[in-house]
């Protein structure tokens, strides 16, 4: 039995997602070029939930199943397709794949091998937030090893990778995140972004003061998702 999420119109997505059962596709009548993919794991973007909205520019045609991103694995291979084969692995590396299903019949040249070793969680979220993270530290400032950058939202998913990418590129982060409850869960907080390569982890109060201290660089770059207070922080700490 094949499971998708479907919606016939934008809007709340627990008031317009429905879910369909259907027959798992039949193998033997694939089309050149296509796949028959098991989905083992999708993750829920806010792009996603901004597609069921009808908020997001891209969308699938209607009625349609949402869903980016995922991973799957290969059940059937159908002519004329080189390079992957049953028992494969494979992510989207197109958008509006509708992912948010068990099984689905896709365009071979819209999906790409990954190995098996890599776990499901991560396999399945690879195509948004870690392009995004790079595309952001390699499209507006031409940063070297050594450079400083600033994000505020460092906790979110992109703002992790970001994390993880400055340290790859010898970058130092500067990571701003909003105070907990309690100290210790603040400090909870910091200590993961450190494990991920954080350099400095503090708050918009206290940025000026913790950067100083720091004996970093000012940053060349400041990252934000916040606006507000924070952003005007961020921007009197530039270089």
């Amino acid at each position: 039995m094949s499971k998708s999420l479907v919606f016939a119109e934008p809007g709340v997505p627990h008031e317009v997602l429905s879910l369909k059962e259907d027959s798992v596709p039949d193998a033997s009548e694939l089309k050149p070029g296509k796949l028959l993919v098991k989905i083992l794991a999708a993750p829920i973007n806010p792009s996603d939930i901004n597609t069921v909205e009808g908020k997001y520019p891209l969308r699938p045609e209607l009625p349609g199943v949402p869903g980016n991103e995922a991973v799957g694995v290969v059940q059937a291979v159908g002519p004329e397709v080189s390079g992957i084969e049953k028992g494969d692995r494979v992510v989207p590396v197109k958008s509006c794949e509708g992912t948010w299903r068990t099984h689905a019949v896709v365009d071979a040249s819209a999906w790409h091998k990954v190995p098996a070793s890599l776990p499901l969680e991560v396999a399945c979220a690879m195509s948004i937030n870690p392009p995004t993270a790079l595309l952001m530290l390699t499209t507006f400032v031409d940063l070297k090893p050594g450079d400083a950058v600033v994000q505020d939202g460092a906790n979110s998913a992109v703002g992790k990778y970001v994390i993880q990418l400055a340290k790859d590129r010898g970058l130092k982060s500067i990571n701003l995140i909003r105070a907990r409850d309690s100290e210790a869960e603040t400090q909870k907080l910091k200590d993961e972004l450190h494990e991920l390569g954080a350099t400095l982890v503090t708050t918009a109060e206290a940025l000026k003061e913790d950067l100083k201290a720091s004996g970093l660089p000012a940053p060349k770059l400041a990252l934000d998702c916040v606006g507000g207070p924070t952003a005007v922080a961020m921007a009197k700490s530039l270089e």
